[in-house]
């Protein structure tokens, strides 16, 4: 009986760490196809170097947004939306700077937290709702979701213009994405194999912290030396993290419900759901790729959308932190106590 008893242990020491990683490379996998192929879609021009250092960073901040939405119990759209921003702030300077950062600060507020807060904060709905199995509501979330976002990209990928990135074939395009998603679907395969029991075994070890911001420091040396990366953007987002990060520390709770645990442990979604949402998502790309360029008060499709990021980057943080002031005085008005 001892012997049983410490090999149940022992497999659950094995387990927890694996159903958790399962997890963070899903959700990983989700933010490099929203941030690389939906939203900068210039793959193909990435370099050796690129490469290399993509994965590390995708994977460290997947796992790091999901430890600080269980550590601080984040249960709603604003406390995710501070994750997110910190997200967004982290990738624009790790992983295309040169871009997402190019005319500071102008572009932090309209490509990195408009651009990759916005694509950021799609992904990790998706993943919410990819969690949830066959649940109805969910499900039509998840439609709502493939036509907005194909239809957006469709815009995107047609009128993105050469002077802003380069653009690859369509087919190149299609290509990655392909191989993307299928990544996403044998990633999400292996997380309900391994479901994660408990929304607390998401939370990060302190090795684990170690190993993440060694490599970090590590990636934001890399972009400081090949110039990518300026000095000015550095500090200026460090201290957008550090702000960030202070506020979701301060509606931090000590203890009830997350977001996560309506979601976990996770369920499958029906394969026949799944084959319906991606035509969805692919037919409505096709049909935002072919229309033709329309002319709205001088506007044309391209120029409404980078105004919608504009716009998401402008009302972000002051959205919040509106959204923080309102509660802070409705629980003074109601206890009395700050």
């Amino acid at each position: 009986m001892q012997k049983e008893g410490a090999r149940a242990l022992s497999n659950q020491t094995l387990v927890s760490p694996l159903t958790a990683w399962m997890l963070r490379l899903l959700l990983a996998a989700l933010l490099f196809f929203g941030a690389e192929i939906l939203l900068w879609i210039d793959l193909p021009a990435r370099t050796l170097v690129d490469w290399l250092i993509l994965p590390p960073i995708y994977i460290g901040l997947a796992a790091v947004l999901l430890d600080l939405t269980v550590r601080f119990r984040v249960k709603d759209a604003y406390g995710v939306m501070l994750v997110v921003a910190l997200y967004a702030l982290c990738v624009s300077a790790l992983a295309n700077p040169a871009f997402t950062l190019d005319d500071y600060p102008r572009t932090l507020i309209t490509r990195a937290i408009g651009g990759n807060g916005l694509i950021g904060l799609e992904m990790v709905g998706l993943l919410l709702v990819l969690l949830a199995g066959d649940r109805a509501k969910y499900r039509r979330y998840l439609l709502g979701f493939a036509l907005g976002v194909g239809f957006i990209w469709g815009i995107w990928l047609r009128w993105l213009p050469e002077s802003l990135a380069p653009m690859p074939q369509t087919e190149t395009v299609a290509l990655y994405a392909v191989l993307t998603l299928l990544l996403v679907g044998v990633l999400y395969v292996a997380s309900l194999r391994y479901p994660v029991e408990q929304v607390d075994h998401l939370r990060l070890t302190l090795a684990e912290w170690g190993l993440i911001g060694g490599v970090g420091i590590v990636l934001v040396m890399v972009r400081l030396l090949d110039e990518s990366l300026t000095l000015l953007a550095l500090v200026g987002n460090v201290a957008l993290i550090l702000l960030c990060y202070g506020v979701i520390w301060s509606q931090r709770s000590p203890h009830g419900r997350t977001l996560m645990d309506d979601h976990l442990p996770q369920r499958l979604l029906s394969p026949l759901w799944v084959i319906l949402v991606l035509i969805v998502f692919a037919g409505s790309a096709v049909l935002a790729y072919a229309l033709p360029e329309l002319n709205i008060a001088g506007y044309n499709q391209y120029s409404l959308v980078g105004i919608g990021f504009a716009a998401v980057g402008f009302l972000w943080l002051p959205l919040i932190a509106a959204v923080l002031s309102v509660r802070a005085i409705d629980y003074y008005s109601r206890t009395g106590q700050w």
